[in-house]
């Protein structure tokens, strides 16, 4: 269970600076698929190299032999292996997550531009707020 909260923490992290990095490219003007290629670009080396050395690093305590240090053994398997996966999570699924809320959000405003029946209500508070 130390384990598995260890590693939320780490998924987390690099997913927040992954979209951080996004939302940055975003305000500097890149569209949304430009930026989200930059970001990955940028965090690919630091996301990957934390994972590695991780991994590496728990590499000892997942080989241990030691009765004493055998109830650690789970714990550094499932961080060290769950690392790993994470990073590919990180790197391959958040941008493709980005990419098609992206595009779902584009759908949905040229669907809501072209028919403005479909919710009155904000298309009349559009119009409202368009006159002054």
């Amino acid at each position: 269970v130390l384990g598995m909260i260890a590693l939320c923490g780490m998924v987390v992290n690099g997913g927040f600076v992954l979209s951080m990095t996004r939302n940055r490219y975003r305000d500097r003007g890149l569209d949304s698929l430009e930026s989200i290629i930059q970001a990955s670009r940028r965090r690919f080396r630091p996301i990957f190299l934390t994972a590695i050395t991780t991994f590496l690093g728990l590499g000892p305590m997942i080989f241990e032999t030691n009765e004493q240090a055998l109830f650690l053994v789970p714990m550094a398997i499932s961080l060290g292996l769950g690392t790993l996966g994470s990073s590919l999570v990180v790197l391959i699924l958040v941008p493709v997550v980005f990419v098609v809320i992206d595009e779902l959000q584009d759908m949905i405003g040229k669907t809501r531009k072209s028919h403005p029946e479909i919710e009155p209500e904000l298309a009349g508070a559009a119009m409202h707020r368009e006159s002054h």
